[in-house]
């Protein structure tokens, strides 16, 4: 939970790599709904915007997607009201460790793109090869495929590398509740190319 006073970074939507972090602080908070200043016109964000917060949460800095709601002026501040729509994790390093997928021939589905290489899981996100432009904190339907079935959930873009003029890879963060139908997908990939890899090494050994 934010705390009145506390600093609190908003990233904007970009199909840039460069981390642009605009500085405020929180200010208040009401069903549901955060509420924090920034110096007017230090940006400019919209209503519904999807976006990242930044802040501290003992002691380490942590990133959670959020949507914003309003937008008031107040004096020389503006006042930004948004409403966190998934749990905070590490903005420093990855929170869990992912597995390599790119040999094992999986698709996932990216917002409207079909069949994008799936590249690696963990068991709250996933990276995917797509020919479609995304900015970062873009929330998009995504639906991982995996012994016939198909795993579908919320999912948001983290991370952006350009492999070559037309593909790119984006690293996404599942937005939704733990226990849902993606999480469930994500597990389940994650410990089956594990217990692959192990097999393989085992058998080289």
């Amino acid at each position: 939970m934010l705390t009145t006073g506390q600093d609190v970074f908003l990233q904007l939507p970009t199909t840039s790599t460069v981390r642009l972090l605009h500085t405020g602080a929180f200010v208040e908070y009401e069903d549901g709904i955060h509420i924090a200043a920034f110096d007017e016109g230090s940006f400019t964000p919209e209503v519904d915007q999807e976006v990242f917060i930044y802040h501290m949460i003992r002691k380490e800095f942590m990133q959670q997607p959020a949507c914003i709601r309003a937008i008031m002026q107040d004096e020389s501040k503006l006042r930004v009201a948004f409403e966190t729509t998934g749990d905070p994790v590490s903005a420093e390093s990855r929170q869990c460790y992912r597995v390599v997928t790119a040999l094992a021939d999986l698709t996932t589905t990216i917002g409207d793109e079909q069949h994008c290489r799936l590249l690696d899981v963990s068991a709250t996100g996933f990276s995917g090869m797509s020919n479609s432009e995304y900015p970062k904190g873009k929330t998009v339907e995504a639906t991982l495929f995996f012994q016939g079935k198909e795993f579908k959930g919320q999912a948001t873009i983290q991370s952006i590398k350009e492999l070559d003029p037309g593909r790119t890879r984006y690293g996404l963060y599942c937005t939704d509740e733990r226990g849902s139908d993606l999480t469930k997908g994500l597990q389940k990939i994650s410990m089956a190319v594990q217990r692959q890899q192990l097999r393989r090494q085992a058998g080289a050994a």
